[in-house]
């Protein structure tokens, strides 16, 4: 049941980002962010349940699965999300209200997670959370930025140079 939610879950975020939402990056972009955001969430996670035991994935396949799904599609989606959002604002304050909103989003849904079952947090600290998910997307903005620069920089096309901007 918790799989079949998670699996609606992901393919809901997918479709409606896909549909609904206007592309402000570039299909390159999208794959190299998804890419990258997939790395930091899986190092993300990756030391805190095997090495400090500070969450704990039950031995249930189906909960496994699902969180398997969560870490390599709806976190990274999420993220992009924020990305394609990221790019279009203008004010610092804007982008630190969409920063806020994200970070809120991404550990409620790592809570909901450990409210399922799925992952449960073992001597956690709740700030710890949303730390975590503020780093993953500040270092995303950088890896953003950084990717663009270099992007920009060796394209030859007027046409895909001006989607960028």
């Amino acid at each position: 049941m918790v799989l079949a939610f998670f699996i609606l879950a992901n393919a809901t975020v997918i479709s409606l980002f896909v549909k609904f939402t206007k592309k402000n990056l570039h299909i390159l972009e999208i794959a190299m962010y998804w890419f990258s955001i997939t790395i930091l969430v899986q190092n993300y996670t990756a030391p805190f349940v095997m090495n400090l035991k500070y969450l704990v994935i039950q031995d249930i396949l189906s909960l496994e699965l699902s969180h398997l799904i969560n870490r390599t599609v709806l976190y990274p989606y999420l993220c992009i999300i924020f990305l394609n959002r990221y790019v279009i604002l203008k004010t610092a304050g804007a982008k630190l209200v969409l920063l806020a909103f994200f970070v809120f989003l991404l550990s409620g849904m790592e809570w909901l997670e450990d409210w399922l079952g799925i992952c449960v947090h073992v001597h956690w600290k709740v700030w710890w959370t949303f730390f975590c998910w503020s780093i993953i997307l500040l270092i995303s903005v950088g890896v953003m930025k950084f990717f663009r620069k270099h992007l920009k920089k060796g394209l030859y096309t007027d046409e895909l140079y001006n989607e960028l901007e």
